[in-house]
């Protein structure tokens, strides 16, 4: 009776003592402010990321960074979906791998620490203001920005191109207001990066289980089987994520 009492009064505690995030929780180098049904979610940086190359050498220039060049296509980063930030970054960091532009802004910050930060997507941005007085609370006391601390008349940059299949001279832009907007690439707006984050149970460490693929998608979103010189994604069923190339 005791030999089995005690195994489960201690896979009780690990359970109880597996902390899930909240919304508004500071939490690895920022704000959560979304959640996944797999107990991860979404983390918005607590401060605004500046241009470092300004086109014009002036304390504004130096905040805002522009979207993309004129009426250029960019595959893959059309989709406005909560989700879809890291795949429309993704997607443009590959046909421009260098650049700056509000996407090399995000995947080259080392802000709080973090290397996997991208810029998100437009319904992202959006569930971001939707919590904005709570963000700029925790960012506030956590030594980052209000989201109104600089140029306050300016949008946000989100990753999500414009769907039109004819006209590709605007992307999504968001107010801290929550009012979305299409604007020309090449103006220049604010920048704020997210980034994901998946929660350790403890609970498959005692199992001794390995996590397990649920799919394999392409950068463009399509499910697709492991190929070789590319860039895949691969979706596994405790909410985590994982880039991959094999190269032969």
């Amino acid at each position: 009776m005791t030999k089995t009492i005690i195994p489960f009064i201690f896979l009780f505690l690990l359970i109880f003592n597996c902390k899930s995030q909240s919304i508004g929780d500071y939490y690895q180098g920022g704000v959560v402010f979304y959640l996944d049904s797999f107990g991860g979610g979404l983390i918005v940086d607590i401060i605004d990321i500046p241009n470092p190359n300004p086109m014009v050498n002036t304390s504004l220039d130096s905040l805002l960074s522009r979207w993309g060049n004129y009426s250029t296509h960019v595959p893959g980063t059309s989709s406005p979906s909560i989700g879809s930030g890291i795949i429309n970054t993704q997607n443009f960091i590959t046909f421009y791998n260098s650049g700056n532009f509000a996407v090399h802004q995000c995947v080259n910050s080392n802000n709080q620490g973090f290397n996997d930060w991208y810029l998100p997507s437009k319904n992202e941005l959006e569930e971001i203001f939707t919590h904005r007085v709570l963000i700029d609370s925790v960012a506030f006391n956590n030594g980052g920005h209000l989201f109104d601390d600089f140029a306050p008349l300016y949008p946000y940059w989100s990753s999500t191109e414009s769907p039109s299949t004819t006209d590709f001279r605007y992307s999504y832009a968001v107010y801290p207001s929550n009012f979305t907007v299409l604007r020309g690439k090449i103006l220049e707006y604010k920048v704020r990066a997210v980034r994901s984050f998946t929660i350790n149970t403890g609970i498959k460490q005692l199992n001794n289980r390995e996590k397990q693929i649920i799919k394999i998608v392409n950068i463009m979103g399509q499910e697709c089987q492991k190929q070789l010189n590319i860039i895949l994604l691969y979706m596994y069923d405790d909410g985590s994520i994982e880039k991959k190339m094999f190269i032969k």
